[in-house]
């Protein structure tokens, strides 16, 4: 009974080959008794089933320490560093990388053939050598992988949560080695990306030092988007008259919220724009296999958060307008409901009194009605961008959702624009017209619009059909850094992607979400350009979940 009460109830299994027939179940050992070597070794015990050897330069100090936590590590043993290394099978190093040399070098003869995980990381980016690397020319005789660096001690430790949202990262020369690690954190309940040589964990470890590093240019873009709005709108309704319009105790919300709207569709546009300036540079280069240029590459993988930023704006712009509604504000969305009262002894001639506009006239209602759509179905689209949700729809409903339903919101959103200030339009005329907010603020969504109808037609959708399965117009325009060969069969194919794209496409992948298929899921707010599935060279092709938000 006492042996039962000491098994943890529920353990993934681990299999060597991957099949549930042959019970894989390593003795793993962990060298370090930090917070980060807890938290592994609680994983590896309650979720994966496996025995635990903690080995430590002062185990009879350490064991002191381990019977003071007050949890039970049953199947766990505290042992010296070399005790550890001789009864592990896989031993994983959960110390810092200055250590590494002073811990590891006397005992590099025991680690000869064994398979070393590193999980530390760095305090300072692009320094060249990655700690893995390191640690490899160290015990040149072992089989080093790097894994778990990007999974924290708190996540690494809770075990309430299957572990299924955070990534798993696994770089390493041995194949074989690297497949046993990959088996080891799926038992503990991680998603896996197989990143390859070891040479890839430089971006493991780089890759998390960096902050925002895809947030800079679109938070740039829309504080400067509404900067220009709040100057425009300053100079057409303050100083380019005779009498502002607006008192100053309207600037908080009545004006404030001009310039929130023009940042908020610009923004949802701009999102979408990328993806038919790509469509027009295939149709120009006549084959899928040319790169685009570097600020389109860029573009292209900004777009999630491009779209979240827009969707933020819209959110705000959607609140204030809620709560502003009211024949007050919006004269023009409401009837106007008069009294006259006749010429009489106390008046020589009628007197029309104006009443509280209450019914809205068809102006305000479809306003409203077109708003609210557009902001449910954002909502849709967002709610499917949300991991759990996104992975339970197959490659084609999301697509169908993120790209064609995503459409439909920018069109929309365009319309309520245009109700709510086309009376304005026709009353200005030309030139006067483009000292409109609403004006101003159509002009980019229906270009994009209009390219996406274009496109979408034939004679172009076929063609741009072709090019995105292959096809290559005679006379294609590769760039000066495109090889092409001769297949065996005489199809001409192009060359030269290099590591790095791979790299960053299986980055995107996991950073995102799991597989649809064949397709690598990503899962966040958004997506805009769901049907450009070929944007060759871009890191970001392949039919990828590529969230762009609206």
């Amino acid at each position: 009974m006492g042996d039962d009460i000491e098994t943890p109830l529920l353990k993934n299994e681990l299999t060597e080959t991957g099949h549930h027939t042959q019970t894989y179940r390593p003795r793993v050992g962990i060298i370090g008794t930090g917070n980060y070597a807890l938290a592994l070794m609680k994983r590896l015990t309650a979720v994966a089933g496996c025995d635990v050897i903690i080995g430590s330069r002062m185990p009879e100090l350490r064991r002191g320490t381990f019977s003071g936590i007050g949890d039970c590590f049953c199947g766990v043993e505290l042992a010296s560093i070399r005790e550890c290394i001789r009864g592990s099978d896989i031993v994983i190093i959960a110390i810092h990388r200055e250590y590494f040399s002073v811990t590891l070098q006397d005992v590099a003869e025991l680690l000869a053939g064994k398979l070393v995980v590193d999980v530390s990381n760095r305090e300072t980016r692009k320094v060249g050598q990655s700690n893995a690397e390191y640690l490899a020319s160290i015990l040149p005789e072992a089989s080093v992988v790097k894994a778990f660096n990007s999974v924290s001690a708190f996540a690494m430790e809770d075990i309430s949560e299957s572990g299924s949202s955070s990534a798993v990262y696994v770089a390493g020369n041995d194949p074989a080695a690297r497949q046993k690690v990959i088996h080891l954190a799926h038992a503990m309940g991680f998603r896996t990306v197989n990143l390859g040589l070891l040479h890839s964990a430089r971006w493991m470890e780089d890759d998390l030092l960096s902050v925002f590093s895809l947030w800079q240019i679109p938070v740039a873009l829309a504080t400067g988007i509404f900067l220009l709005s709040c100057l425009f709108v300053a100079y057409i309704y303050f100083i380019d008259r005779p009498k502002p319009a607006y008192s100053w105790e309207q600037i908080f919300m009545k004006v404030s919220n001009k310039p929130v709207c023009m940042t908020a569709i610009a923004m949802m546009a701009l999102t979408y724009l990328p993806g038919q300036l790509a469509s027009i540079l295939q149709i120009y280069y006549g084959t899928k296999h040319r790169r685009f240029p570097k600020f389109m590459d860029t573009w292209l993988k900004i777009r999630k958060q491009m779209g979240l930023v827009s969707f933020f704006f819209v959110t705000l712009h959607a609140v204030m307008s809620v709560l502003m509604i009211s024949s007050t504000y919006y004269g023009g969305w409401f009837y106007k409901r008069t009294v006259t009262i006749p010429a009489n002894e106390t008046f020589n001639t009628e007197v029309v009194l104006k009443l509280s506009k209450e019914w809205m006239n068809w102006r305000g209602e479809s306003v409203c009605l077109l708003g609210i759509l557009g902001f449910a179905l954002m909502a849709v689209v967002a709610l499917t961008s949300i991991r759990s949700v996104g992975d339970s729809l197959n490659w084609s409903e999301w697509r169908s959702v993120q790209s064609n339903l995503g459409f439909v919101v920018l069109a929309l959103s365009t319309a309520h624009v245009t109700v709510m200030g086309a009376q304005g339009w026709e009353r200005r005329g030309f030139p006067k017209v483009f000292r409109s907010v609403t004006f101003l603020s159509v002009l980019l969504p229906y270009l994009v619009l209009v390219l996406k109808i274009v496109f979408s037609l034939p004679p172009l959708s076929g063609y741009l059909w072709k090019i995105r399965h292959g096809w290559e117009r005679e006379g294609a325009r590769y760039g000066p850094v495109d090889k092409i060969d001769k297949g065996k069969n005489g199809t001409k194919k192009a060359t030269g992607s290099s590591s790095s794209d791979n790299l960053e496409l299986e980055k995107s992948r996991a950073s995102q979400g799991s597989t649809k298929g064949n397709q690598s899921g990503q899962a966040t707010v958004v997506q805009v350009e769901a049907d450009s599935q070929d944007y060759a060279g871009t890191g970001q092709g392949s039919a990828q979940k590529q969230c762009s938000s609206l």
